[in-house]
């Protein structure tokens, strides 16, 4: 994605390269993780008629392999797994380029390798600290919040406190079905002014529960979205069950989904 973005200067004339809305456009059809692929290609669609660029070789093509670098075609993928960006390799080499030069011998080299790592040992250690002997700070009242800065690192901690937020002063619960086990709640989301289907099984118990939100940010990434978090709410879950406390968090994939909010 971050390849083929790039180039969309170069393939465009100089007069839809000043033009920022093109961009924002066209960025937001594509960077777009909460869309499906209809309201993708619809989207594509009517940027392509806008600007006049249906007949464009280049997009055309693009088009035709949608499904291989469109967000909309990997919802039900874990994205963590698949996103492997140039920007991510390029910070990895900066990281380094400050232990090390081109003129270096191999001894040289190992030396300041050991010290690159030295260096990360010691981050990570700080950050494992801090997220041990510090207390957050709350921005809610909510018992879900405390309980997230006890359970998660800090760094995961702050995401998660992004969806209570969003849960605390942007969803509401519209319409709410019920069978024998299974509560269907229709949340409005006016982030994004769309309807999300959450489905609610309660179980015997808390660690029992299931929580399944069509939005799939948990399945993506491993993070409670703040529709679920609003029927846990409703329904007095006070506490993240067990089975929604993952070892690993894809922090990357998280941005990805979240860079359209800032």
């Amino acid at each position: 994605m971050w390849h083929i973005m790039s180039k969309v200067i170069y393939k465009v004339g100089p007069e839809l390269n000043k033009d920022e809305f093109f961009f924002k456009e066209l960025n937001s059809c594509v960077w777009n993780v909460e869309q499906e692929e209809s309201e993708f290609e619809e989207k594509w669609e009517a940027i392509m008629i806008k600007y006049n660029l249906l007949e464009d070789k280049w997009f055309r093509n693009l088009f035709s392999i949608r499904d291989q670098w469109i967000p909309a075609y990997f919802r039900d993928i874990t994205l963590g797994r698949i996103l492997r960006t140039t920007s991510r390799s390029e910070s990895i080499n900066n990281y380094f380029n400050n232990f090390s030069n081109p003129y270096m011998t191999l001894v040289d080299f190992y030396m300041s390798y050991e010290s690159a790592m030295d260096a990360q040992i010691y981050k990570q250690e700080k950050l494992n600290v801090s997220s041990l002997h510090t207390v957050p700070q709350l921005k809610t009242p909510l018992p879900i919040e405390k309980h997230a800065s006890e359970v998660y690192t800090r760094t995961i901690f702050f995401l998660f406190q992004y969806e209570v937020y969003k849960y605390s002063f942007k969803t509401y619960i519209q319409s709410i079905e019920k069978s024998e086990i299974v509560e269907t709640i229709i949340v409005l989301d006016s982030v994004l002014d769309k309807m999300y289907k959450v489905t609610f099984i309660a179980g015997s118990s808390i660690d029992e529960l299931q929580v399944d939100c069509g939005c799939k940010l948990f399945k993506r990434i491993g993070l409670l979205c703040c529709h679920a978090i609003c029927v846990m709410s409703a329904r007095q879950i006070t506490h993240i069950p067990k089975q929604y406390i993952l070892d690993h968090f894809y922090e990357e994939a998280y941005f990805l989904y979240a860079w359209q909010f800032d």
